[in-house]
């Protein structure tokens, strides 16, 4: 028996709340397939590599994702997460969540989350993780807004 993915029990969650839903409304004004479908998956994924001068002068390149779940309202709205073990499947998860977080907290935002891959070497001072930061938020921005 595998065991059960961060997306895979958000994704029950979900059908779970839909069934809620959907049983307290008359047939008429039930959640349309379509629409459910839409909300499941993330509507844009974008992924990035970008240099970064490393403090002993050496370039070095990193990558990262940006996975914005819903374009209904814009912009979207979640943070970055430097990390070297995420994966595109839990980022989906993460930016699912933080759709729906804004949704109840009423913002004018949905939800994205980021990721920036810290593979290549640790990065121990907090100028080298913040310039990572700005290069692969750059990256992103100027194509996801």
């Amino acid at each position: 028996m595998t065991e059960e993915t961060y997306l895979e029990r958000t994704n029950l969650l979900f059908d779970r709340a839909v069934q809620t839903i959907n049983c307290s409304r008359s047939n008429k004004d039930q959640l349309k397939t379509g629409i459910v479908d839409m909300l499941r998956k993330p509507q844009r994924i974008h992924h990035a590599r970008f240099p970064v001068k490393m403090d002993n002068d050496e370039v070095r390149m990193f990558e990262g994702w940006r996975v914005q779940h819903s374009l209904d309202k814009a912009p979207t709205k979640g943070g970055p997460r430097l990390s070297p073990n995420v994966s595109l499947e839990e980022l989906s998860a993460l930016a699912f969540w933080m759709t729906w977080k804004n949704v109840i907290a009423a913002t004018p935002f949905t939800g994205a989350k980021e990721i920036l891959i810290l593979i290549q070497e640790k990065i121990n001072n907090h100028a080298g993780r913040d310039r990572v930061c700005t290069r692969g938020t750059c990256g992103h921005s100027r194509r996801c807004g």
